[in-house]
Parts: structure tokens; C-alpha cells; sequence
């Protein structure tokens, strides 16, 4: 049997994973392509779903990002996921970005009632989705990564 189409979201079982806003900020990710110009490049893929984000960007001289750029390989869950990311990661340092993965986690566990992160309410349902939440972490991981080489490059550059 078909997913209905409720409202304008596809529902399948008890809950709605694909609504408008969600392919929405999957639409947003064209706004933030990788720059040739950004220093840092960071490539991680899931091995739970396949996801694939590509992220360059820049860091400011306390470790915090500057700017990002990203070309996403994944479900629209996770396209969205990066979308949230990437509007709200200027400025953040790598305790930012682990402590709102950690409250990302625990929100998609159903432990925590917040997940921590401006607009990852869109996703709330993603949490009835475990098979899902991989391609939603990955974003953070990304940006986690980027700011480590960036941090690795400033100590190699000192040495």
C-alpha cells in the first residue's frame, strides 16, 4: 500500500518524515557550495546509511568557524540535517559543535526533550527513526573534523 499524502507530507506507518519544510532545507543546501578558496577540506561518509558530506570552510584565529561550504550526498533528512548546520555553525569552536551533537544524540534517543541546535525541531520525528539518525549526526561530524585539520594545520604551522 502507498504512503497517504497527508497535508502534504508523506506519511508512511505512524509518522510524518518528509514534510514540506523538511525538503525545504533540503533545497537550502545549494545556497552553501564548497569553496575552492577555503583551506580546510573534510570528506566523511556514514557506515550506517551512506551519507556523504564534503565540507570546506575557514576558521578565525580562535578556532571558531568562519565559514563553511558543503555538497551533501544523502536522504533528505540528512540533506535538511546539514541545511540546519550550516545556518547557525558561524562561530563555532569544536566544544560548541561536541556539545550540541551530544544534546543532538540524546534528543534523537528520546532522552532529552531539546535538541540543542536552532530549528532541529523540523526533525523531531526523525527520532522514530533510528536508521535515520546517522545521516542527521553526520553534519556535526563534518564540521567537527573540519575544525580538528584546522587545528592540526595551526600546531603543525607553529612547530
Amino acid at each position: 500500500m502507498p504512503p497517504d499524502n497527508v497535508g502534504g507530507a508523506v506519511r508512511g506507518g505512524a509518522t510524518t518524515l518528509y514534510t514540506p519544510a523538511v525538503l525545504a532545507l533540503a533545497a537550502e543546501l545549494s545556497r552553501f557550495p564548497p569553496q575552492a578558496d577555503h583551506p580546510l577540506r573534510v570528506d566523511v561518509r556514514s557506515r550506517v546509511c551512506g551519507s556523504r558530506i564534503v565540507m570546506t570552510g575557514t576558521l578565525d584565529s580562535d578556532l571558531r568557524i568562519a565559514d563553511v561550504g558543503v555538497a551533501v550526498s544523502a536522504c533528505a533528512v540528512g540533506q535538511a540535517a546539514t541545511a540546519l548546520l550550516v545556518r547557525s555553525v558561524t562561530g563555532c569552536d569544536a566544544g560548541d559543535l561536541a556539545k550540541a551533537r551530544e544534546a543532538l544524540t540524546q534528543f534523537l534517543s528520546g532522552t532529552a526533550g531539546n535538541a540543542g541546535w536552532p530549528g532541529m525541531d523540523l526533525l523531531a520525528a526523525v527520532s522514530r527513526h533510528a536508521g535515520r539518525h546517522a545521516a542527521v549526526l553526520l553534519p556535526w561530524d563534518a564540521a567537527l573534523a573540519l575544525v580538528e585539520q584546522g587545528a592540526t594545520a595551526r600546531r603543525a604551522a607553529r612547530s
